[in-house]
């Protein structure tokens, strides 16, 4: 299997940053990594009874920036997953003009992110899928969208990603496929080292099983073709570990398919109670 890797962006020249941010619709962290990074805010709020937040300037209709800003605007929107989206971008992109960039830091399904780019496209407005890897601030900042749109909005981007990394994805949408996986990723690892716990715990005798789940949490530990044996004490010691014992048979597996032999470790004898043990 292939290594999820990510293409470091490569900037070139840097040009004047853009002094000013719209942002649309909540308050939130993406809207304190705006003012963490020090951009002029012009929020507009996805409700009306919204209070603007310290450091922010509330506008009451996007119409305005047209006096403010001059073009290219970079407008940020946020709101909550699903149709919200479809419904701030309806109130929004009509305000818009041609050369303008979305920056789109919504959780949503790449597939609708690719269906909004598209749209967006057809106005001749640029819209960048962005997400953040890890914590705010300080985590990697994806983001996916074509390079024309990448290339104007630059000097924003590196700015946001600020302390952390900037990382292009790839192609409109990438970015939210990205963490999709990333995210999977951190769910299956959360899943295995619950299950390795699980399985410390049950060991019959005495054994540091916090401290060696932790370990499992930091350390960068490499297989010795030893983790065979877990399914068979796993079994006897009734410690359900699905996923690690998948883990193993994958490796067994990958095996197979590169034609390579597996030969696990020997071990005399099968398990035993400790009480049986002379």
């Amino acid at each position: 299997m292939p290594a999820f890797s990510l293409r470091k962006i490569g900037w070139g020249a840097v040009r004047t940053m853009a002094q000013a941010i719209i942002y649309v619709g909540r308050d939130g962290p993406w809207l304190d990594q705006l003012k963490n990074c020090g951009f002029r805010i012009l929020f507009k709020p996805s409700a009306d009874d919204v209070e603007a937040p310290d450091g922010v300037e509330l506008i009451d209709d996007l119409q305005s920036v047209w006096e403010i800003l001059e073009p290219p605007r970079f407008y940020m929107i946020d709101c909550a997953s699903g149709e919200p989206v479809d419904q701030l971008v309806d109130q929004s992109y009509v305000f818009m003009e041609p050369g303008d960039c979305v920056l789109d830091t919504t959780v949503s399904y790449w597939s609708d992110t690719l269906r909004r780019y598209r749209r967006m496209r057809h106005r001749a407005l640029y819209y960048i899928d962005l997400a953040m890897a890890g914590p705010m601030p300080g985590g990697t900042l994806l983001a996916g969208g074509e390079p024309r749109g990448i290339d104007l909005a630059a000097d924003v981007l590196a700015q946001l990603a600020k302390p952390g990394d900037l990382l292009k994805t790839g192609y409109a949408s990438s970015a939210h496929f990205a963490v999709t996986v990333l995210d999977a990723v951190a769910n299956a690892r959360d899943q295995a080292l619950g299950e390795a716990q699980q399985m410390l715990e049950a060991f019959p005798l005495e054994i540091s099983s916090d401290e060696l789940a932790g370990l499992g949490r930091s350390a960068d530990h490499q297989a010795q073709h030893r983790q065979h044996w877990l399914a068979e004490d796993a079994a006897h010691l009734q410690a359900p570990t699905p996923m690690l014992i998948s883990a193993a048979m994958a490796q067994i597996a990958e095996a197979l398919d590169n034609h390579e032999a597996y030969t696990p470790l020997p071990k005399v004898g099968p398990f035993v109670d400790p009480e049986k043990i002379l």
